[in-house]
């Protein structure tokens, strides 16, 4: 099913509201392969962006086809995006805030069911925006931290 949320202000159309933020982030991940960078703690938060820019982007294009997989009426997380998932979901849950403790649940509801809610493509978007916010706020702060240093 088609996602029906406001593409006008979604990452996917190019117009999310934290837009800017991501697109200069993403010119520190590479065309290929994991984040690498010189700094451990960024190199994790950029690596989680990429994560989820990875799931998104096959939510959107395939329809999540390759994140889950299909075998005997039973679904699983594929081999490649299972430890994506977790990342995720890890770096979101922060012991305080339940509402992004399952980022994995969120993800199989969206790519088993056909037929998947609204409200969990919004969800999608508003954890998209919290990934961009916190890794944006590491950035600066570490950016601001090599002029003090």
């Amino acid at each position: 099913m088609k996602n029906q949320i406001t593409e006008s202000k979604t990452f996917w159309a190019g117009k999310n509201k934290y837009q800017d933020r991501y697109e200069l982030l993403w010119k520190l991940i590479p065309n290929s392969g994991e984040v690498k960078l010189k700094d451990y703690e960024l190199e994790c938060a950029v690596e989680v962006l990429r994560a989820y820019s990875r799931i998104y982007y096959d939510i959107y294009n395939n329809g999540g086809c390759n994140v889950v997989e299909e075998q005997w009426e039973e679904y699983d997380f594929s081999p490649y995006y299972k430890p994506l998932v977790k990342k995720i979901d890890m770096y979101l849950y922060d012991g305080k805030d339940l509402r992004y403790d399952n980022f994995e649940r969120l993800i199989y509801s969206i790519c088993v069911k056909n037929y998947s809610a609204q409200k969990d493509y919004l969800e999608l978007e508003i954890l998209g925006e919290t990934i961009v916010k916190k890794v944006f706020e590491l950035f600066t702060k570490k950016s601001i931290e090599k002029f003090i240093n």
